[in-house]
């Protein structure tokens, strides 16, 4: 996320090792690589993981004035699984850019058997780091008529996901992102012409959409356009 939440997450980021590679998972706005680069330019090509063990789910509440709504969020659950990408911090000190980033979230490390890189051109074999922003409880932080999730957040995270799935050639990656993630509301504004957070023009509305009510068709019929 590009502005700072409710943070209960404190003292939760904890020291890496800087003689190891440095790797971060991305599962919502940072899949979006220019999201990605605001925060870190310098940061390596993202390319596709599974995560085991996790579970994405929407919930995470946005305090800045004037802009309330629900993200994205993981957090531990032994059954479940998604998909995202990860990449590696050219400097591995520029890991302190994304705690500030996510500062609503605890930097939580993910044991070599709960990733699988899904590209070939990845080294699955040399020693690393790899770390996810996680949640401890979803309590209070679930979509609702005063947080909702909001149709701009939702074009950079599956923005994304498409973006992937034309690089690397994987079919329905981006279907799977929506498949993987948890928790869709009812709670949903298209605020896509008076953005709660700063956006430019959608190039892939079309493609959003169409994937949106082909896998979640309940919720897309709920969606309210945001008044002015």
């Amino acid at each position: 996320m590009s502005f700072s939440l409710h943070s209960f997450a404190f003292d939760c980021h904890p020291d890496i090792n800087p003689n190891l590679p440095q790797y971060i998972v991305g599962y919502g706005s940072l899949i979006d690589e220019t999201s990605k680069k605001r925060t870190d330019p310098s940061a390596e090509e993202s390319v596709p993981i599974l995560i085991k063990g996790y579970k994405r789910i929407w919930a995470g509440h946005g305090n800045l004035p004037g802009v309330n709504a629900t993200f994205l969020s993981a957090i531990e659950n032994k059954n479940s699984s998604f998909i995202g990408v990860s990449y590696k911090l050219r400097e591995p000190e520029n890991i302190s850019g994304f705690d500030k980033r996510e500062s609503f979230y605890c930097r939580e490390q993910i044991n070599s058997d709960n990733y699988v890189f899904l590209s070939q051109s990845s080294n699955f074999s040399t020693p690393k780091q790899v770390w996810i922003y996680t949640i401890a409880s979803t309590e209070n932080q679930l979509p609702t008529k005063d947080f909702p999730i909001v149709q701009s957040y939702v074009d950079i995270f599956l923005r994304g996901c498409i973006q992937i799935e034309e690089k690397f050639k994987i079919i329905n990656f981006a279907k799977d992102c929506i498949e993987t993630t948890e928790g869709w509301p009812v709670y949903w504004i298209n605020d896509r012409i008076f953005p709660r957070r700063p956006s430019f023009h959608e190039p892939f509305a079309a493609q959003i959409d169409a994937l949106l009510k082909d896998t979640v068709p309940e919720q897309f019929k709920h969606i309210s356009f945001e008044k002015p």
